[in-house]
């Protein structure tokens, strides 16, 4: 990331200067493009105008960043996922359709039954139903209450292995640990390690968050938002996926 004035020219006549902190990317032949797509020299002129370097640096405070908006969907980012399952889930197969205008929605249904002959006749693995779970989950990491959708088999089998072993059981029981490794370049080259943690009782802050939150997963069939009840119902001072502070660590009743 650096600073650099640029000048437009018109028959070797500046019209236009430009000031701007921007990143930059190799190109070729010793040019770098930067953010804007400029052709630059890798030793551009630096901004030098008088009060420019203050004005750029000031215009925003100090360590300031845009803050992120919580999804109501938990999403498994690289590396350690640590979640408490709140719900039983639901199933079903979903596949995408187009809303109009180049956008696409997911269209989910109970049984296999239910896809169209014209989805399970697909030849593009991308366009086939895909079997899924989804349920509410509490996320250590954004400190919210989610929906987690699942369609990866490898993580499946183990959850529902976890399941049928007497040992663990019921999943709301104890928090799940989801290790997302990358294995190279390409979206799909991904592993996955499901790491259940000793069973605990759920911290009591994060009990009374999700009576606060009732989500309807069952909205997810009809392609509705299973929080939509919640902000009907709620004030406007509780519309929220949930911003509690619990620790992680800090789980167990007092």
């Amino acid at each position: 990331m650096h600073k650099y004035q640029f000048r437009v020219k018109n028959n070797n006549h500046t019209i236009k200067r430009i000031c701007a902190i921007h990143p930059l990317s190799s190109w070729k032949d010793g040019f770098t493009r930067c953010y804007w797509g400029f052709k630059l020299k890798q030793d551009c002129t630096k901004l030098q105008q008088k009060g420019g370097e203050k004005y750029m640096s000031k215009f925003l405070p100090d360590g300031y960043k845009t803050p992120e908006v919580p999804s109501n969907y938990m999403d498994l980012e690289v590396g350690l996922n640590a979640f408490r399952i709140l719900s039983s889930a639901i199933v079903g197969y979903e596949w995408w359709v187009d809303s109009g205008e180049g956008h696409s929605k997911p269209k989910r249904v109970r049984t296999a039954d239910e896809v169209p002959t014209e989805v399970q006749n697909e030849t593009d693995t991308q366009a086939k139903a895909r079997h899924f779970w989804a349920f509410t989950v509490y996320n250590y990491t954004t400190k919210t209450i989610q929906v987690l959708e699942l369609k990866q088999q490898t993580i499946m089998r183990v959850i529902e292995a976890f399941v049928n072993n007497v040992k663990w059981g019921d999943p709301k029981k104890y928090d799940i640990i989801i290790e997302k490794v990358k294995t190279g370049p390409r979206d799909r080259d991904v592993e996955y390690n499901v790491i259940p943690e000793p069973p605990t009782q759920l911290d009591v802050g994060i009990v009374e968050l999700a009576k606060n939150i009732p989500v309807n997963l069952q909205a997810l069939y009809t392609g509705e938002d299973p929080f939509a009840d919640t902000d009907a119902e709620k004030p406007s001072s509780e519309k929220t996926n949930g911003h509690f502070t619990a620790s992680r660590h800090a789980r167990v009743h007092s």
